[in-house]
């Protein structure tokens, strides 16, 4: 049997791949098998597959989840993290969460991991709203500028 795995960016179908599975086997299995290919981190797959219009379930068999047809689509949202001087586009799952863009960033700018325990998302600008680290990312259209800067003072304190 095969599987047809959608990527989404931006709204759009920009790429899919057909697999081939075992009646019996997970999507987790399918996925690990499949990431190579789509050049997707195995985490960031499993963060965002969508069967008719649900989440899927990495631990569910793959018979079992599709009930009409043989497609997944997994969306990604385009973030523009910014930190001092620096910057850079990438692609996260829509249903990952700002913690996991909070790493990335830590890691990609090459903050140490004290250094990075102090460091805040800000939505916009270096002054915008905080973002919840335990947040889902969501959905939107064109790439949306995230910092990752110090604190700044608490307000009332």
């Amino acid at each position: 049997m095969k599987l047809a795995i959608d990527v989404e960016e931006k709204g759009e179908v920009i790429r899919t791949i057909s697999v081939d599975f075992n009646p019996t086997e997970t999507f987790e299995s399918v996925v690990r098998r499949s990431a190579g290919e789509l050049e997707i981190p195995v985490e960031d797959l499993l963060g965002d597959l969508v069967a008719d219009g649900k989440v899927v379930d990495p631990g569910q068999s793959v018979v079992e989840a599709l009930c009409h047809g043989h497609r997944v689509r997994h969306r990604r949202a385009c973030i523009d993290l910014r930190f001092e001087t620096e910057h850079i586009e990438h692609q996260f799952p829509v249903n990952g969460t700002w913690g996991l863009v909070h790493r990335f960033g830590c890691d990609k700018f090459e903050v140490s991991g004290d250094a990075c325990a102090n460091l805040e998302l800000r939505e916009g600008s270096e002054t915008g709203p905080a973002l919840n680290e335990k947040m889902r990312i969501g959905q939107f259209t064109g790439c949306k500028t995230v910092w990752l800067v110090k604190p700044g003072p608490e307000p009332n304190g």
